[in-house]
């Protein structure tokens, strides 16, 4: 029978196994929250050399119907297709 001690132990360690300080999670957390912005209407704003290194490439791999129209609108922006 597994405890609720032993979930929270298990937790902790896959916790542990992403650091907070990981500038990919950061990344992929900022990403998703673009997403949701322009899902909601907002304007993104962002530039072309910081879309081209550390967004377009997290667009590409999400499947959200949102984060393609989205990669859509930005490479038409700056060009990228």
């Amino acid at each position: 029978m597994i405890c609720e001690s032993d979930l929270v132990d298990t937790m902790g360690w896959l916790r542990s196994l992403v650091s907070e300080d990981d500038p990919g999670v950061r990344f992929d957390a900022a990403a998703l929250k673009m997403v949701e912005g322009f899902r909601a209407g907002n304007y993104i704003d962002i530039g072309s050399d910081e879309y081209q290194s550390y967004f377009r490439g997290r667009l590409i791999t999400m499947t959200d119907p949102a984060a393609v129209a989205l990669k859509n609108e930005l490479d038409k922006r700056f060009r990228l297709t």
